[in-house]
C-alpha cells in the first residue's frame, strides 16, 4: 500500500499555488498552468519507486507464551532489511486484542542495506484470556519523504494471561514458615482431628485437658498425650464467577482477585500436606477439580483456574453449594470466595453456607465494598447527599449483619480489601490449622 505524506500534501499545495499565480499572470499559457501539478506528482511517484518493497523486509516476532495478570512481558520483533541503498526510518506497529492485552505504543527503527534491528514491545495485560498477536504493521517513507509505503505481516500469535502464581506463591512462603505449617511438630492444642504423637509425664504448665487418665492410672503417674496437627485434609477452594464479581476494584475484576487469594492459600494447603480441590460455580457449577495431593497437584489448579470465565449470570448458590456438598465423602475445609449486594440478596447464600457448615469447615471470604464505607462517612452538603449517607450506612449494617448469621451457622469470615485478601487468608488458614480446627 502505497499513499502520499504530509510533506507530499506541502508539495502539492506549493505546486497548486504556483500554477494559480501562473494562471494570473500568463493566462495564454495552460500547459505552464499544469506543470507544477506534473511535477510534484511526478516528484511522489518516484520517491515511492526509490523506496525498498515490502519484500525486502524479513520479521521474526519472539512472544511470551504466557503472562502473568498484574505483571508486564516483552515481546521482540527482529526485521532484518535485504538490500537497499539509502538507509530509512521504519515504523512498526504490533496489533493485539485490546480487551486481553493493551496496545503498545509503536516503535521506530533506522535500517540501512542489509542490516536488521531489534524491537521490544510492552505487553501489559487488562485481564485474564487468551489473548492473540494478530498483525504487525510496518511503515516506511521514500528518500525524499514524499510517498510512504505499508506493509502487514499476519503473525497469530498466541499469549495466555494467566492468573498471578507468583505473587500467590511469595504470600504463601512468606506466611508459611511456621511452625505449624509443616505439621510434624507436637501441638498441645486440642481440637477434631488430632492424631496422637507421644505420651509423655506431666509438668506444670501442660493443658490438663491433654491428661489420659487411664494410663495415669495404669502407670501411677500423670501420663499426658502429645498431638501433631493432622495433615491430608481436604481443601476445596471456592470461586464465585457471577456477575458481581465482574467489577473492577483496584485495577482488577473481582474475579481476579479471589482467584490470586485461592492460589496462594491453595499453594499454603499443599505445602502443609494437605490435599487441595478446586470449584467455580455461577448459575450453576462450571468447574470441579477434585482435591489431590503431590507436587503437581498446584500445577492443576492453575491451569484449571485459568479456564474460569468472566460471567454475567447470577449466582445460584442453592445448585452451586448442593452440588459441591454431593461431591465431598468426607469433611472439609470449603473456601468461599465472592460477594453479595445486601442482605436480602443474600438470604439464599446465607442459608446453604450455613447448611453447609453443619458437616464441613467453612471458610467464607470476601472484598469490603469501599464505595459504601466512603458515602456512609462522607460529610453531606445537600439533602440529596444526606439520603445516600444513610441508605450507605443501611446497606452497611447489613453487610455486618449477613457476617454475623453466618458465624453463628459456624462460618469462618474473612473481609480483606483486594490487595491484602491473599495475605488474610492464608493466615486465618494458618491460624485453623495451627488450632487444629480444620
Amino acid at each position: 500500500m502505497i499513499a502520499p505524506t504530509p510533506r507530499a500534501a506541502v508539495l502539492i499545495g506549493l505546486a497548486a499555488i504556483v500554477a494559480f499565480s501562473i494562471a494570473l499572470t500568463v493566462p495564454s499559457r495552460p500547459a505552464l498552468v499544469l506543470a507544477p501539478a506534473i511535477l510534484a506528482f511526478l516528484a511522489v511517484v518516484l520517491d515511492a519507486a526509490r523506496s525498498p518493497g515490502g519484500r525486502r523486509f524479513s520479521v521474526a516476532v519472539t512472544a511470551p507464551d504466557e503472562i502473568h495478570a498484574g505483571l508486564s512481558d516483552v515481546a521482540v520483533v527482529v526485521v532484518e532489511r535485504r538490500g537497499g541503498l539509502t538507509p530509512i526510518w521504519l515504523r512498526a506497529v504490533l496489533e493485539t486484542r485490546a480487551e486481553i492485552i493493551a496496545p503498545p505504543p509503536a516503535a521506530w527503527m533506522r535500517l540501512g542495506a542489509d542490516e536488521h534491528a531489534e524491537l521490544h514491545f510492552p505487553l501489559r495485560p487488562v485481564r485474564r484470556g487468551i489473548a492473540t498477536l494478530p498483525r504487525l504493521w510496518l511503515s516506511w517513507t521514500g528518500p525524499w519523504g514524499l510517498a510512504r509505503r505499508r506493509d502487514r505481516r499476519r503473525l497469530d500469535t498466541r499469549v495466555a494471561v494467566v492468573p498471578n502464581t507468583r505473587t500467590a506463591r511469595d504470600i504463601a512462603l512468606s506466611l508459611g514458615a511456621r511452625e505449624a505449617l509443616s505439621g510434624l511438630k507436637p501441638q498441645a492444642l486440642q481440637g477434631e482431628g488430632s492424631e496422637l504423637e507421644a505420651l509423655r509425664a506431666y509438668v506444670p504448665g501442660i493443658d490438663p485437658r491433654s491428661i489420659d487418665w487411664k494410663r495415669s492410672a495404669r502407670h501411677m503417674d500423670l501420663v499426658c498425650r502429645e498431638f501433631r496437627a493432622d495433615r491430608n485434609h481436604p481443601v476445596i477452594l471456592g470461586v464465585d464467577c457471577g456477575r458481581l464479581m465482574r467489577e473492577r476494584v483496584d485495577g482488577a475484576a473481582r474475579l481476579d482477585h479471589a482467584i490470586a487469594a485461592s492460589f496462594a492459600l491453595g499453594w499454603a494447603a499443599l505445602k502443609s500436606g494437605d490435599r487441595v480441590g478446586y470449584y467455580a460455580f455461577d448459575s450453576r457449577p462450571r468447574l470441579s477439580l477434585a482435591p489431590s495431593a503431590g507436587p503437581s497437584a498446584f500445577g492443576l489448579i492453575r491451569r484449571a483456574a485459568a479456564s474460569v470465565e468472566y460471567s454475567s449470570e447470577e449466582t445460584n448458590f442453592t445448585l452451586a453449594l448442593t452440588d459441591l456438598a454431593g461431591r465431598l465423602n468426607r469433611r472439609a475445609l470449603v473456601v468461599v470466595m465472592t460477594e453479595f449486594e445486601d442482605a436480602i440478596g443474600a438470604e439464599l447464600m446465607i442459608e446453604n453456607v450455613g447448611r453447609l457448615a453443619r458437616r464441613h469447615r467453612v471458610l467464607f471470604v470476601t472484598t469490603p465494598d469501599h464505595g459504601l464505607t466512603e458515602l456512609a462517612e462522607a460529610r453531606p452538603d445537600t439533602p440529596h447527599d444526606a439520603v445516600k449517607a444513610v441508605v450507605a450506612g443501611d446497606l452497611l449494617r447489613d453487610r455486618a449483619e449477613v457476617f454475623s448469621r453466618l458465624r453463628r451457622l459456624g462460618a469462618e469470615c474473612v473481609e480483606a480489601p483486594p490487595k491484602a485478601m491473599a495475605a488474610v487468608a492464608v493466615e486465618r488458614y494458618l491460624n485453623m490449622k495451627r488450632e487444629d480446627r480444620l
